[in-house]
Order: structure tokens, then sequence, then C-alpha cells
């Protein structure tokens, strides 16, 4: 098996998600301090973030959320990224004011995770990744008023 194909998905967190090791909160929300921010549009062209290296934490609001249980006309925010070496990851979302899905697909684009958990308080995922590939998240506002949300990538657990 190429290293570009290696992905296990190993599990689903619990909907309570609040990154255990960002250092820094914004005083207005709570959230983790970002280390870069959302840049728009990004709806159907992801935001390169490049090679990462956990802890990173990316930034944003939604601007139009879901109604009538459709994520028609819903802000989607998405993002690529790599890893420089295999790498298992914690992905957190955290969000305030409102309800956030969080989606995850391999370099062949195929859905890998779709966490939807029925919280504000965000959605969390474990994975393990190689690299020289590029993975994809999205980002898709359920409910909420101009939520704000924080991506926290995080050095996971040893496989």
């Amino acid at each position: 098996m190429s290293r570009s194909l290696l992905v296990i998905l190993v599990a689903f967190l619990a909907p309570s998600c609040s990154a255990p090791n960002a250092s820094s909160s914004d005083p207005v929300n709570g959230l983790p301090e970002p280390d870069r921010f959302e840049q728009e549009p990004n709806d159907e062209h992801p935001q390169a973030l490049g090679v990462i290296r956990p802890t990173l934490v990316v930034g944003g609001t939604m601007d139009e959320c879901g109604a009538d249980g459709s994520f028609e006309g819903s802000d989607v925010d998405r993002f690529s990224f790599s890893v420089g070496q295999p790498e298992a990851i914690d992905l957190y979302l955290t969000v305030h004011g409102g309800d956030l899905d969080l989606l995850l697909y391999n370099p062949q684009g195929e859905l890998m995770a779709d966490e939807h958990q029925a919280s504000a308080h965000g959605e969390a995922l474990q994975f393990s990744i190689g690299p020289d590939a590029e993975y994809e998240v999205e980002l898709r506002c359920w409910m909420g008023d101009e939520p704000g949300w924080r991506l926290v990538f995080e050095q996971g657990a040893e496989q």
C-alpha cells in the first residue's frame, strides 16, 4: 500500500469537544485564538492550508445557516491540507452561537467521516494519515446566527 493511501479512520469522539491543549482563548466567546483565518470564497474550492503541523487553529464565521431541515443556502467552508510525515491527528471543531457539521474527505474525494452531532458544542474526529496526499475538511452550518468557529488540529495519540 502506498504511503499516500495510508488512511485509517480511528474513531469519533463524544460531542462535547473542547480542544484540551488550546493555549489561549478569544475573550469574547471563549474560542481558542486562531493561528489562521478562513478566506472567502471557500464554498466551492477549498482554501489551501498546505502542510500542517499540529497544533494549528483555523478560525472563521458562518454567514448563512440552513433552515427547515435543509443545508440549502448554508455557508460552507472548505479547507485542504496535508502532512509532512505519517501523523495521528485529533481534529476539533468548536462553535459559538450555532451548530456546525464537520466532514473529512480522503485524497480521492471520498467521504471518510461525517460528524453531525445535534450539539452546539462542536464536533471531533481522530484519524491517522500519511504524507504526500491532500485531504479536505468541510464545515457546514446547520443552524445559528453567524456562528463563530475554530478548527483545531492537534497531535493525536500514536497508533
